[in-house]
């Protein structure tokens, strides 16, 4: 309802300026509308062929029998094709090795473990966001986080996602256990009653994080690793901790578990398979085998 409310919203306003029935959705009002929306912005397929899912939910049948409305988008489809939204991700390796020191402030605390979380899982800030303390098992080798709720990839018969992550002796700093149970027991006199939320607001009054507040945080951290958050949002995350878990030979089944797609899905080779920004540095350039 919320990526279709959009569309409800321009029909409405097409059809006002129009004098048009917003209810009757015949062929041609709809091509003239989504070539109002094609001409308006750089949109591209995906846009536009939301637009008209959208639309297709308000009539009987289906457009996909509709020979013109198919035409129009195989031609939508040649000109705006749908395209990556990053060519190349950045370097997970320059953040953690940002992050690789021992933080007991909270502010600082509530941002690493976000993003640590977000890479060592490769899931949406919205996954990370319904995380609660009650679902939170810790064992020998590490902790477990089972997320019960609704996630944008659920569906019927499919598992939800299980975050874990083992302890991580190596780099005991970028250890996810550990900090989260440090986390859980510096937060734990500042959680209101009946919070079950795992992050909650640094700053009073404390309550429930949401997803918007944990992708500010994310931001945060990349900035100050120096990552260009001008072209990287929070959810390059997803992007980077993938794109370099396959780069170190992670298998298929491994990331789709992980990441929460399906055993079929094109996804990551479509959209966030993409080569790994190197940082220039003296060992690379000096380092590196001339051809």
């Amino acid at each position: 309802m919320k990526q279709y409310s959009s569309t409800y919203a321009s029909w409405w306003t097409f059809c006002q300026q129009r004098n048009l029935n917003p209810f009757h959705i015949a062929t041609q009002p709809l091509l003239s509308f989504l070539q109002h929306i094609l001409d308006s912005s750089s949109v591209n397929f995906g846009t536009i062929n939301s637009h008209k899912a959208a639309l297709s939910v308000l009539v009987d049948g289906s457009f996909s029998e509709n020979v013109v409305i198919t035409r129009f988008m195989k031609g939508v489809q040649r000109l705006r094709p749908p395209r990556a939204r990053y060519p190349f991700v950045w370097d997970p390796a320059v953040v953690l090795d940002h992050l690789d020191s021992d933080i007991t402030a909270l502010p600082e605390m509530s941002k690493k473990l976000v993003i640590l979380m977000a890479l060592a899982t490769g899931q949406r800030v919205q996954t990370l966001s319904l995380a609660k303390t009650t679902n939170v098992r810790f064992t020998a080798e590490g902790c477990s986080i089972f997320i019960p709720d609704t996630v944008k990839h659920s569906r019927v018969g499919s598992p939800q996602p299980v975050l874990t992550f083992q302890y991580f002796p190596e780099r005991s700093n970028l250890c996810v256990a550990t900090l989260l149970k440090a986390y859980l027991e510096k937060t734990k006199e500042l959680r209101p009653s009946g919070c079950e939320k795992i992050f909650i607001t640094f700053k009073k009054p404390h309550v429930a994080a949401n997803k918007q507040t944990l992708s500010r945080w994310i931001k945060d951290v990349l900035v100050t690793s120096g990552v260009d958050t001008s072209i990287f949002s929070s959810h390059s995350t997803r992007h980077a901790s993938s794109s370099a878990a396959h780069s170190a030979g992670v298998s298929w089944d491994v990331l789709r578990l992980s990441a929460g797609w399906s055993q079929r899905s094109s996804v990551f080779a479509r959209f966030y398979k993409r080569p790994i920004l190197e940082v220039p540095t003296l060992l690379n350039a000096v380092f590196k085998k001339q051809s």
